[in-house]
């Protein structure tokens, strides 16, 4: 390979590799979400998602629902033959418009 070539190619796939290895930690959730911001309605995503936690209303009038999920992780110490199980919770705050499209929404995670 000559030294341009590599000079070129190094580089984007770096950048390549970066941008792939960060959907593989999004939870299934943010996936979801990511996918059809702008576009899915209340109905489709409660169909996704189930349920919200809590629906309310924001000062702009637009409808906030909000998920909370929790989940089993195992955190590594300083002995590699030790795990401490742990739980993590994650929250999900989805806004949609006057005509109930997913216009945004934010996660946020923490120990539980």
């Amino acid at each position: 390979m000559h030294t341009l070539e590599r000079r070129v190619l190094t580089p984007a796939l770096c950048i390549a590799m970066a941008l792939t290895s960060c959907a593989l930690f999004l939870t299934k959730e943010s996936r979801y979400l990511r996918s059809v911001t702008n576009q899915a309605s209340e109905s489709e995503v409660r169909e996704h998602l189930g349920q919200p936690s809590d629906v309310t209303m924001d000062d702009k009038g637009q409808t906030v629902w909000m998920y909370q999920t929790r989940r089993h992780v195992q955190q590594g110490t300083n002995n590699a033959w030790t795990t401490i199980d742990a739980w993590e919770c994650d929250r999900y705050r989805l806004t949609f418009d006057e005509h109930r499209i997913l216009r945004d929404w934010t996660h946020t995670s923490f120990p539980c």
